[in-house]
This record gives structure tokens, C-alpha cells and sequence, in this order.
């Protein structure tokens, strides 16, 4: 019993989270939304609410090179399973094109995968 208690009220939650999403984000009503900290701020814990991932933001002194790996770590994080599918994959020889389709992945977070798990192919090796 008290666990579909905890069930309606997590359902009542998302549902009011929705409503107050939508609200904030209503171009109609705030045009300007997305230029107020604030509205941002609240956008985000909504958003943590309904479960749905934010995307990271690059820190103040992070280089470019560190947002990147942290993002695109973060990319795979959110999606349990996947990059354990996607080394699988590679491992088996499929071409990285074919995965990135395959998995709606972009180019660079398989590059970014290829560079951590050391799967680049082998350069031939000049041996005159």
C-alpha cells in the first residue's frame, strides 16, 4: 500500500514539474527566459525532477580539452549499457561509421571512446 502511495505522489510530482516547466519556458509569456539565471537555475532542478539528464557545463578554468572528455563521459553516463555496446562493437571490427549510425551517436564521443580505450587501428610501420 505505501508503496503505490510513494508511486502517486512521485507521479503527482513529475506532473506538477511538467506543468511548471512549461510555464517557465512558455516563449509566449517569458521571451526572454533562457537569458535569466534564475529561470535557468529552476529550468534545471525541473528538469532533475522529471529525470531527464542536463548537459554539462564547462567550468570556470577548465580547458576545452577537459570539458570535452568530461562531456562526453557524462554522454554515456546517462545512457546505461551503451558504452559497453558501442567498445563491444568496435572490438568486433565494425567501421565507426556503422556504429555511429547504428547508435545515433556523433563522430567526436566515439573518437572520444577510441582515444580512452586505445582502439585506434595500427599504423603500418615503414620498415625501409
Amino acid at each position: 500500500m505505501s508503496e503505490h502511495l510513494a508511486t502517486k505522489k512521485n507521479h503527482q510530482l513529475k506532473k506538477l514539474a511538467r506543468k511548471a516547466l512549461f510555464e517557465l519556458t512558455d516563449e509566449e509569456y517569458h521571451p526572454n527566459w533562457f537569458n535569466d539565471p534564475q529561470a535557468i537555475k529552476r529550468r534545471d532542478r525541473l528538469l532533475v525532477i522529471l529525470g531527464t539528464p542536463i548537459d554539462p557545463v564547462r567550468k570556470v578554468g577548465e580547458t576545452k580539452e577537459a570539458f570535452h572528455q568530461r562531456a562526453c563521459q557524462y554522454f554515456f553516463d546517462v545512457r546505461p549499457g551503451l558504452e559497453e555496446r558501442v567498445i563491444s562493437d568496435l572490438l568486433a571490427g565494425k567501421k565507426v561509421k556503422h556504429v555511429s549510425e547504428a547508435y545515433q551517436i556523433p563522430p567526436s564521443k566515439l573518437t572520444y571512446l577510441r582515444k580512452k580505450y586505445h582502439l585506434f587501428p595500427k599504423q603500418p610501420t615503414n620498415t625501409s
